[in-house]
């Protein structure tokens, strides 16, 4: 802050001295000292102050963002697949009603669709049955005459030379 050296400081020593005297010095230096650090605190104070409130901005602004995201990620509960699905049905069956007469028919018989609720005709279909499972063929002979590829055995590149056993009696 400011460039104070070791001639300055003397400087201001010598005038102090002279214009304090030497009997009010000491107090006169513990009064500017308790006037710094309290000067030093309410800087401080205010810094926190002020971190604080940069902190609290910057919470506003990811709150805002996340109650946007919220807002476009809400799905709506009023959504009817099986709605959906019956009224394309009845679409594809008003479609084709002039193509089939029995089309025709059921839509005149039926016309709220209840037909497509309708499971007495569930018994004149045909069961239902499970596919057969799996089978995997069993494995062919591995032998080198099936065409099978044989490994040769793996090569110690580094051998150990046979020791004898010494020490036994």
């Amino acid at each position: 802050m400011f460039d104070f050296d070791a001639g300055k400081l003397l400087v201001i020593g010598v005038v102090a001295l002279i214009v304090i005297g030497p009997k009010e010095l000491p107090r006169v230096l513990r009064q500017v000292g308790q006037a710094i650090g309290k000067l030093r605190r309410m800087a401080g104070e205010f810094q926190s102050q002020f971190m604080d409130a940069m902190k609290d901005a910057e919470l506003d602004d990811l709150r805002k963002e996340a109650a946007k995201l919220a807002d476009s990620t809400k799905v709506d509960l009023n959504f009817n697949e099986v709605k959906n699905f019956e009224s394309d049905i009845k679409n594809a069956l008003e479609d084709r009603k002039d193509e089939d007469p029995a089309i025709a028919q059921s839509l005149r018989d039926d016309p709220d669709g209840v037909f497509l609720h309708n499971t007495s005709n569930i018994d004149s279909l045909p069961p239902i049955t499970p596919p057969e499972p799996l089978v995997l063929p069993e494995p062919a002979d591995l032998s080198p005459a099936a065409g099978a590829i044989v490994l040769p055995e793996p090569v110690d590149a580094h051998p150990r030379p046979a020791t004898a056993k010494t020490g036994e009696a």
